[in-house]
């Protein structure tokens, strides 16, 4: 479940400290509520599949995304590797350029 975000004091709502396990169903829901969430949250989805084919079995969102800012400037995911086929891998997830 998420939780809801929460004020610190900044500009943006954030998420509370700690890691929260969520479906893809209620991240959608949480965060891909304007056209440019939307599309920031088709290309999340994008790799998740890559990650999927591969054997991954967690994958991290993180960054503006999972704030309240309307307009995030991008998302940032990180996976575990761990029963990854890395011969399965998508190369565009092994890009760090």
């Amino acid at each position: 479940m998420i939780p809801e975000l929460i004020d610190i004091k900044s500009i943006w709502d954030v998420l509370p400290e700690g890691v929260h396990d969520g479906t893809l169903v209620e991240i959608e829901n949480r965060f891909a509520y304007n056209p440019i969430r939307k599309q920031f949250f088709e290309g999340f989805i994008k790799g998740v599949n890559f990650l999927r084919r591969a054997g991954c079995l967690t994958v991290y969102l993180n960054g503006s995304f999972t704030t309240s800012k309307p307009i995030p400037g991008d998302f940032d995911a990180c996976w575990d590797p761990v029963g990854v086929d890395a011969r399965k891998l998508n190369p565009v997830l092994l890009d760090f350029s």
